[in-house]
């Protein structure tokens, strides 16, 4: 990962609580998504994060993650933390141990308009994108980075991993609204922040407009930021090379919403609502469906369905994709 601007952390620009304002969900219980769907629990074009770093792929709803913005637990013998920030829309998924110690997070501010994190054994401060402590007794700290997680309706994620798993989180009905709200918030494509939340950002980052919406994926020490305006404008889907390695950038047809594979020698051409793969199939969902054979899914780089300012300070200094001149 490049050097970050949360390195720099200054603790007076940062909102601290001083306590959190919203409750982590702690080991969720669990059932099939199919079976969930089925009795009507989760609708078809309800959004999830889908979490494919276990034997068993699990989803939890995006709705819920709004609201909870931490969720742990342990799965396969792995004790996880997934983080969710409605603001720059983005989170990420970790190992919860540092140093062999279990540590338990939940929000306690905001600092570049992004939610921040504190974990209750020793109260210090934790980036939520790069599992990085910023301030306290665990500085210099990193939490180990397991995957970022795919945003996907019920319907994509049933596509591509039928055997997933729902993780279960019931709100009352005052929280419900709430998180209504928010993601209200998160889906408004410019919305407006309130003062307080500008007040904690440093230098930004103008090459873009701060509320862009987009995909930044990184490889290596490498980001690259691709417009979601931009990937429209390209007939949804741009073959790019990043840090030696091929990937195509795209908008699922689906769900609508972008992400990136990489796709090695592939000759890939988009064809109506389809990405064809020349003499071999096509791609859905981040699956690869051979015309003979298994579906394979496709490997992918890291990345965040994320606004521009908030990729931009964690990776400050990130390109942005250009198409390559004609």
């Amino acid at each position: 990962m490049q050097q970050k601007a949360f390195d720099r952390f200054d603790i007076q620009r940062a909102t601290i609580r001083p306590t959190p304002l919203f409750t982590p969900l702690r080991s969720p219980d669990e059932m099939m998504l199919r079976a969930a769907l089925d009795q009507t629990l989760v609708q078809r074009d309800d959004q999830v994060l889908v979490m494919t770093a276990f034997a068993t792929p699990r989803v939890i709803s995006t709705l819920n993650m709004v609201y909870h913005h931490v969720a742990q637990g342990t799965i396969d013998q792995t004790d996880w933390l997934l983080t969710f920030c409605m603001i720059c829309n983005s989170g990420m998924i970790f190992s919860s141990t540092v140093g062999g110690q279990k540590l338990t997070f939940t929000e306690r501010g905001i600092y570049n308009a992004m939610t921040l994190l504190s974990d209750n054994q020793t109260g210090s401060l934790w980036n939520p994108l790069t599992g990085d402590c910023l301030y306290g007794d665990l500085l210099g700290k990193r939490l180990t980075a397991l995957q970022s997680p795919r945003q996907m309706t019920v319907s994509t994620a049933l596509e591509a991993y039928p055997d997933t798993r729902l993780m279960l989180a019931n709100l009352t009905d005052e929280q419900a609204l709430e998180a209504q709200e928010f993601d209200m918030f998160r889906r408004t494509p410019q919305p407006e922040l309130p003062d307080r939340w500008i007040k904690t950002m440093g230098v930004e980052d103008t090459r873009l407009p701060r509320l862009d919406i987009g995909l930044g994926v990184w490889v290596g020490g490498k980001a690259r930021y691709y417009p979601f305006r931009d990937l429209n404008a390209l007939g949804n889907m741009v073959i790019d090379t990043l840090n030696g390695l091929r990937l195509m950038a795209y908008i699922d047809p689906d769900s609508g919403l972008p992400e990136a594979v990489y796709i090695a020698d592939h000759d890939v051409i988009a064809r109506g609502d389809e990405l064809v793969v020349k003499s071999v199939g096509v791609i859905k969902h981040g699956v690869l469906l051979p015309a003979n054979g298994e579906p394979q899914h496709l490997e992918r780089p890291d990345q965040l369905f994320v606004r521009w300012y908030g990729f931009a300070f964690t990776f400050p200094g990130c390109e942005i994709y250009a198409p390559p001149r004609r």
